[in-house]
């Protein structure tokens, strides 16, 4: 069985879009079954409505439950990748950062 891993990132501007494809194309490249919250948006409901929240909330919440590990993107300080990389260490599970800039973004994330 293959590696389950989950790409915690934001996606909402161009730069940040290509580094979670690339990490996605270097990820599949090697065989490693991959939850991208990027491919799964709930389209069916209205983005941002509440009901699209709640079942986009639960999606990462399991993907994250149910991974062999999270690989977080974390150039900026975007909320979403702060909190699945927290919830991710309170499941006690392995969490590796990629980080493509020198300087430190957040004294809590190593």
């Amino acid at each position: 069985m293959s590696t389950y891993i989950y790409l915690a990132s934001g996606f909402f501007n161009e730069q940040q879009l290509k580094k979670v494809e690339i990490t996605e194309d270097i990820l599949r490249g090697k065989g490693i079954r991959l939850f991208t919250p990027r491919e799964h948006q709930n389209e069916q409901f209205e983005f941002g409505s509440l009901e699209w929240r709640s079942v986009t909330f639960d999606d990462d919440r399991v993907a994250i439950r149910y991974a062999d590990a999270v690989v977080a993107i974390y150039d900026e300080q975007g909320p979403g990748t702060v909190w699945e990389i927290g919830y991710t260490y309170s499941l006690e599970k392995p969490i590796i950062i990629l980080q493509t800039i020198s300087e430190p973004v957040n004294i809590m994330i190593p």
